[in-house]
């Protein structure tokens, strides 16, 4: 039986340097080790990151993500919110921003981008505009005539969407001359009710009735919205709205039907008689 000579075996004799060998290795196995536990435990947990609010668009049953933060993020603190118990919000801000014009693109851009919204309506001019939506949210903003404090920015959000009915009536044709690039119809609305009547002295009146399943005074506050946009005088009373444009439509009255809450009546005076350009 052959007996160990001092140092021939290296785990009961072992030499300095073997030892600071097999303790590197050691640390590396540790190392190793301690790696593959922390992705375990990270693929693995039981407590994931909470999902951002989502809502269900109507028109697919896809679940999506609120817009709400997408389209508030990047315009500074606001200036005001307020809320309503059925979901309306309304916010505002001075934007950090000279041109109006820049900043309604910009915030149609930003619309356009976000899942689950749809624009329906952009008027932009070199005082601001007004950017229509409608999806998993509705609304608009609008944006005002910047000044020295910065540009004016609102957002409307109308209340979260239910089950409300589509419009019942039966559309009838736009007459071939009304405005509707200065008067567009409001966005998903129908067209139920159409007259045209020369007034004499190159006025022509238009008298309109559509139907929404938006409420009357939603409907009102997008025209009160839009024309304050163009830079019209725009007067807003109990149910009603009366406009003074400054080119060719020289007056514009939008008006509840009473009894109708779906239902809302256009007034429009333009100069030219009926069938001209």
């Amino acid at each position: 039986m052959a007996l160990e000579t001092e140092g021939s075996n290296p785990f009961t004799h072992p030499n300095t340097c073997f030892r600071d060998a097999m303790f590197r290795v050691m640390t590396r196995l540790v190392a190793l080790a301690a790696v593959i536990a922390a992705v375990g435990a990270t693929a693995c947990s039981d407590d994931p990151a909470t999902p951002a609010p989502t809502l269900e668009a109507s028109s697919t049953g896809t679940a999506v993500a609120d817009p709400l933060p997408q389209l508030t993020t990047g315009l500074g603190e606001a200036l005001a919110t307020e809320t309503s118990a059925d979901g309306g919000v309304v916010m505002r801000w001075r934007v950090d921003a000279p041109s109006a014009e820049g900043v309604a693109s910009d915030l149609a851009a930003r619309v356009a981008g976000i899942a689950g919204l749809t624009l329906t309506a952009t008027e932009v001019t070199e005082r601001g505009g007004i950017i229509a939506f409608e999806g998993v949210r509705s609304g608009h903003y609008l944006v005002t005539r910047s000044t020295g404090r910065g540009t004016p920015v609102e957002l409307r959000l109308d209340p979260l969407p239910g089950p409300i009915a589509p419009p019942a009536g039966t559309a009838v044709p736009l007459p071939g001359a009304f405005p509707v690039v200065e008067v567009p119809i409001f966005p998903g609305a129908v067209v139920v009710a159409a007259k045209q009547t020369n007034l004499g002295d190159g006025l022509v009146r238009f008298d309109l009735t559509i139907e929404s399943e938006r409420a009357s005074i939603e409907v009102l506050g997008y025209y009160a919205d839009l024309f304050r946009a163009a830079n019209w005088t725009v007067s807003a009373g109990a149910g009603v709205v009366e406009v003074h444009g400054t080119g060719r439509v020289t007056t514009v009255w939008v008006r509840e039907v009473p009894g109708e809450a779906s239902r809302t009546a256009l007034e429009v005076v333009q100069r030219g008689r009926a069938g001209a350009p």
